[in-house]
């Protein structure tokens, strides 16, 4: 089996093979197989497997971002498309293809990775696991008149074409403190551009300034129908927020709306309780369900990483278990002082504070769990020292909205 980066050629037949995977219509097949060189975007980020006879049987995109992680901007690899033809299931094909991007991912830099699986079980056997949780949560219009509209200050609308100068101000103040977070280039607000249609797909983007006509809010939705009998639902894809002050005003904004809409569904950060800020708490659903999972790639280098702790000092050992990145493997001693802290792989044989894999280290270091949820985890002991290992590990905000 030969595993190797696509050749610009190769995306059409990439393309034919997620389309018999994930049961789409591949319409255009034939007129892109005449000119594929054409339709190669993405050849240099997509990884495939072939078999004896040259034809390939399984691929993946590997497509890079850089993420916040405790107040740094860090390299993280998100899969995509990961295919497998029908006929070479079971095979291993797509494990030998996994263990070659997870070589390529670290070699490369990235210290996460992270992908939306269609098995939890299955990419565990790779070292990730979940990692980030959506609350979905549904509000009835009502709700929004708790917050006046805001008369004394301005909403624009944002259409496809227009300057993504403010928007971009408010998300790059938004995303500060919040793990995950994508730092967006040109490219991506452009493709947001293009989703900011109005008139020919009911998405709608409005940007709040304040009273001094900075820009402090934007809303992003779609518009939907929910049956003839109670009207539409606004389904907010984004709403950034850089003061209070700009959150309450795009609520009031909300709340203006519903004269057209019946509700509202927002899949809520992690810093807000909906339930609590509006006069009834039996108004907002919240559905909780699974979302990504994250791979470290270089333990070291993420624990070095970690923001220190606002106790004075500390010092913890872990002993991490990778199966699948077996470099990872040790006992890493972290100590931390006045804000500084300082982690290193320790040669010596020392009694660990705690045993732990890799996938559980992921969902502390990251802020999904701490150790009062790590230690019912069947890879993961805690021995003593908690409160310094409650102090290193505590829950974080996280914010995620691009997929892959």
């Amino acid at each position: 089996m030969e595993i190797r980066m696509l050749k610009p050629d190769e995306v059409v037949q990439l393309n034919m093979l997620s389309s018999v995977c994930f049961v789409y219509e591949y319409k255009d097949y034939e007129d892109d197989l005449k000119e594929p060189s054409e339709h190669s975007e993405g050849y240099e980020r997509s990884l495939g497997g072939f078999d004896e006879h040259g034809n390939m049987i399984c691929g993946l995109q590997m497509i890079p971002f850089e993420m916040n992680f405790d107040g740094h901007t860090v390299k993280m690899c998100g899969i995509g498309g990961v295919v497998t033809a029908p006929e070479a299931r079971g095979t291993g094909a797509m494990g030998k293809v996994f263990a070659e991007c997870l070589r390529m991912m670290r070699e490369q830099g990235y210290l996460f990775s992270t992908l939306y699986p269609f098995s939890y079980a299955y990419y565990r056997k790779s070292g990730y696991e979940l990692a980030y949780s959506k609350r979905t949560t549904t509000v009835p219009m009502s709700c929004f008149r708790k917050y006046p509209y805001p008369k004394d200050t301005k909403v624009k609308p944002w259409k496809k074409g227009d300057d993504p100068s403010d928007l971009k101000a408010i998300y790059d103040k938004f995303r500060e403190g919040r793990n995950y977070a994508i730092k967006r280039d040109d490219n991506s607000w452009k493709e947001i551009s293009e989703r900011a249609e109005p008139y020919k797909k009911l998405f709608y983007t409005y940007i709040h300034y304040d009273s001094d006509g900075k820009p402090d809010s934007y809303l992003m939705f779609k518009a939907s129908k929910l049956d003839e009998d109670h009207g539409k639902i606004i389904n907010i894809s984004e709403l950034a927020w850089t003061t209070k002050e700009g959150l309450y005003a795009m609520f009031g904004f909300i709340g203006g709306l519903s004269p057209s809409f019946s509700e509202i569904k927002w899949d809520v950060p992690y810093d807000l309780d909906l339930g609590s800020m509006f006069p009834e708490g039996w108004d907002v659903a919240t559905h909780c369900h699974t979302s990504i999972m994250t791979r470290i790639m270089d333990v070291s280098a993420v624990l070095n990483l970690l923001k220190a702790p606002i106790t004075q000092s500390g010092k913890v050992a872990i002993k991490v278990v990778d199966k699948s990145m077996p470099c990872n493997d040790g006992i890493y001693s972290i100590s931390w002082e006045n804000g500084n802290l300082n982690a290193e792989k320790v040669s010596t044989e020392i009694s660990p504070d705690m045993s732990t894999s890799v996938e559980a280290l992921a969902q502390l270091v990251i802020g999904y769990a701490n150790p009062d949820i790590a230690q019912y985890r069947q890879d993961t002991t805690i021995h003593g020292n908690r409160e310094a290992l409650d102090a290193l590990f505590a829950k974080k905000n996280l914010y995620l909205w691009e997929s892959f």
